[in-house]
């Protein structure tokens, strides 16, 4: 989930009031495709108190498979590293 898609969700999550176009600017992080107002009339509506509690639950979930998925990278990289030269000298072998 990038930045400014995280930003808007936690801001619709947290606040009961609409999100403005002023406000959606300052949370917008990076360019975006839709046109800023478009962005505000998708966020403003209704969310029940249920349906916050699972969107909160699933970016939870998101954000502990991230770290599942970094930790299993450094991992990786770690056991790679026995294997480094093995790897350069079939590159030099290759060329």
């Amino acid at each position: 989930m990038g930045v400014t898609s995280r930003n808007l969700l936690e801001y619709v999550l947290e606040n009961e009031d609409e999100i403005t176009e002023e406000k959606a600017k300052e949370l917008v992080v990076t360019k975006i495709h839709a046109k800023l107002e478009d962005v505000v009339r998708a966020m403003n509506g209704i969310i029940t108190p249920f349906q916050k509690v699972m969107i909160k639950e699933v970016i939870e979930h998101i954000d502990e498979i991230s770290k599942r998925i970094l930790n299993m990278d450094k991992l990786i990289d770690e056991y790679m590293e026995e294997y480094e030269e093995n790897k350069k000298n079939l590159k030099r072998y290759l060329e």
